[in-house]
């Protein structure tokens, strides 16, 4: 029996915000809460023939806000599929349906890294007014209304960053959240990867300046390896910087993750003559054509996909050396050449160097694995698509 191929291009499947550590959504905690006191209250009273109505309302305090986002992963899968069905058929035969599928080279997965964030704002809001009447005349007496908003903190994991110098050795400590936002792309014909690695403590020292410390400080007399020098006579002046040797090493603990997402079948049913049929994509299905009125059998499939993400969360350590040596520059100021402006300068900077440099790998790879999990990747909606297998007598 000759068959014909048809193909069924970019069937789309997508799902958002699904966790990055198990199967189903990303979790989230959040507590809102206010700190403070609120009030609503009115009063009527009279003195003589004088009646007075009295209301306020309003809040004062602190509102607390927190809210922590556990990783999320969000994918969108085009989907190119194959079949291969009878070129005819006739009541009565046995028709073999075959397939396959690939994900699109355009499919792709993004993350959004674990985060927090904490918001304390003061809120004062306060209103009141008093309202005076004789018989039939009433008119206001008084009235106010407040409502201000202080952000006291706003903290996000996303901005915060901590900067600590060592003057003693010259470098410095840096602390921060690491960012893992990945972008991940197709890799092989039903597989996509993607990966990252960022540092959150980052550190740095100056070794010159660390052994110039050290000799001096041991009755060795080691002369600046670095600095500047200027002179200014008023009209005109200038200066001059150098380095001769600078080696600084450089040292970063960071966390990488390598995700994989792997789409590893198309499953469902096949509509034939009202009657669902289980169906798989890439196995053969097998049916007795039925008998049917007009010039072709209408099939349709509604599948959905079965996929896992592969989650590998690494503590990883990196680092290396910067060496330079022999650089400088001048620079010279003068007067103004027109002599228009006495207060006006020029300047002229010329410089060299560094004559060496070079940057030294030490060593970096992963030094303890944090996670390392398989599980499903869920909330993908099933799709449909349409075929026939053409009907002769």
């Amino acid at each position: 029996m000759s068959v014909r191929r048809v193909e069924i291009q970019d069937l789309t499947f997508a799902t958002n915000g699904q966790s990055l550590w198990r199967g189903g959504s990303a979790a989230t905690f959040s507590d809102n809460r206010f700190l403070g006191t609120s009030w609503n209250t009115s009063r009527n009273f009279g003195i003589g023939p004088l009646g007075f109505d009295a209301s306020t309302d309003g809040r004062v305090g602190l509102q607390s806000n927190f809210r922590v986002q556990g990783g999320t992963v969000s994918a969108s899968l085009p989907t190119d599929i194959w079949l291969d069905v009878p070129t005819t058929a006739k009541a009565g035969d046995t028709v073999t349906i075959r397939s396959g599928f690939s994900v699109d080279p355009k499919a792709t997965f993004t993350t959004l890294s674990p985060s927090a964030n904490y918001n304390l704002q003061l809120i004062i809001d306060a209103a009141a007014q008093l309202q005076g009447k004789v018989g039939p005349f009433s008119r206001r007496l008084l009235g106010f209304d407040i409502d201000r908003t202080v952000n006291l903190l706003r903290l996000d994991s996303n901005n915060l960053r901590y900067d600590i110098p060592i003057n003693a050795i010259g470098g410095a400590i840096s602390l921060r959240a690491p960012n893992l936002n990945i972008n991940g792309s197709r890799s092989a014909s039903n597989q996509l990867t993607g990966s990252k690695t960022d540092n959150f403590l980052s550190a740095n020292a100056d070794l010159v300046t660390l052994a110039t410390r050290a000799l001096n400080a041991i009755g060795v007399p080691v002369p600046p390896l670095r600095g500047s020098a200027g002179i200014d006579i008023g009209i005109a002046g200038g200066s001059v910087n150098w380095n001769v040797l600078s080696a600084v090493i450089n040292a970063g603990l960071g966390v990488q993750q390598n995700l994989g997402l792997t789409a590893n079948r198309l499953a469902g049913t096949l509509n034939i003559n009202g009657v669902n049929r289980p169906f798989t994509v890439g196995q053969d299905f097998s049916f007795v054509m039925p008998g049917t009125t007009g010039n072709n059998l209408n099939i349709r499939a509604t599948v959905g996909l079965d996929a896992n993400l592969s989650n590998r969360t690494s503590l990883n350590l990196n680092s290396n050396l910067n060496l330079s040596a022999l650089e400088g520059s001048a620079t010279v100021t003068y007067p103004d050449p027109t002599w228009r402006n006495p207060f006006r300068r020029g300047s002229r900077t010329a410089g060299f160097g560094p004559l060496f440099q070079r940057n030294v790998p030490l060593g970096s790879g992963n030094i303890a694995t944090l996670y390392n999990e398989s599980f499903g990747l869920g909330g993908f909606a099933q799709r449909n698509f349409d075929f026939s297998v053409p009907v002769v007598a």
